[in-house]
């Protein structure tokens, strides 16, 4: 009789127990769902403000010039490009390299100082090979088909891979936006017989990237 009256009396608060973990389950499962669109509208409002900052940077340091130089369109604006990626790298590959003034000589044309010589952009260097022309003037030839850009630290003398583009893109040309900002123009041939501009803006310090491409 003892035990009968005692599962009685358990049975109610095992049953309210049930239902109450089912309830806070399908809550659960309601507020995932309303997460959602939450995220994606987080992520639209960070997009839009990446691109607001990403374009008073491109005209704040005149390099709209880059753009309308560089990309054949008429009548080129900043809505022409859209943001489609961006992201953090924790660190770079890096290695040490060699530098001496016939390096910065030789190469020049590759290479880009930033506005305060801490960082040089260097646009080839590594696949470049360097032909003696009748005129005894160096002249600089593609000696691989794969792209990357680096980055130079002259003061540690190390090299970073900041870019890899491979076989598939070109690029056509960068500039500095500021101390640690800088923009760099590709083609990639991502499809057969068709190549996507795309516009690049890293921040060389905090390792930041966004990369936009171009549309009619």
């Amino acid at each position: 009789m003892k035990n009968t009256i005692t599962r009685n009396y358990f049975m109610p608060g095992i049953m309210l127990a049930f239902f109450t973990i089912l309830l806070a389950a399908c809550n659960n499962d309601a507020t995932e769902k309303e997460d959602t669109p939450v995220e994606i509208t987080d992520t639209l409002t960070a997009e839009k403000s990446i691109a607001f900052e990403d374009s008073a940077l491109i005209y704040t340091y005149k390099a709209d010039t880059l753009l309308k130089n560089n990309v054949t369109a008429s009548n080129l604006k900043w809505s022409n490009f859209s943001l489609s990626a961006f992201w953090y790298e924790d660190s770079l590959p890096t290695i040490a390299y060699t530098a001496n003034n016939n390096f910065y000589k030789q190469y020049q044309l590759l290479l880009q100082w930033s506005p305060d010589s801490s960082y040089i952009l260097d646009k080839g260097s590594l696949n470049a090979v360097l032909l003696r022309g009748k005129n005894g003037v160096t002249i600089i030839a593609d000696g691989d088909i794969d792209t990357e850009v680096s980055l130079l630290n002259p003061a540690t003398k190390q090299k970073a891979r900041l870019l890899y583009l491979g076989s598939a893109a070109t690029l056509i040309n960068s500039c500095w936006l500021n101390a640690n900002q800088v923009a760099l123009i590709s083609t990639n041939a991502e499809k057969v017989n068709t190549a996507d501009t795309v516009l690049w803006i890293i921040d060389v310090k905090n390792l930041y990237y966004r990369k936009y491409k171009w549309h009619q």
